[in-house]
């Protein structure tokens, strides 16, 4: 699945975004975090400031924490696309 969030420059200046993604063995424990200032260009991979993956093929795996920090991006309106 594929989500977007909207952030403006202001209100989430500071903020770490955090997500709690269930892994399973079919995607490899992959997350893409990105972000954009207009639809229709590229999507930019942000880093993470705390990743815990899967094992490549694990056949079971658990709820882990994914923080990413919005500081160096927020210069204007953001997208910020995770898939």
């Amino acid at each position: 699945a594929t989500v977007s969030n909207y952030l403006g420059v202001a209100a989430q200046q500071g903020c770490i975004m955090r997500f709690w993604i269930y892994f399973k063995s079919s995607n490899n424990g992959q997350l893409v975090v990105g972000y954009r200032y207009a639809i229709g260009d590229e999507i930019i991979p942000l880093p993470f400031s705390n990743y815990q993956s899967c094992q490549t093929n694990a056949t079971q795996c658990s709820w882990q924490r994914i923080d990413v920090s919005l500081n160096a991006i927020l210069t204007q309106p953001t997208e910020v696309k995770t898939k």
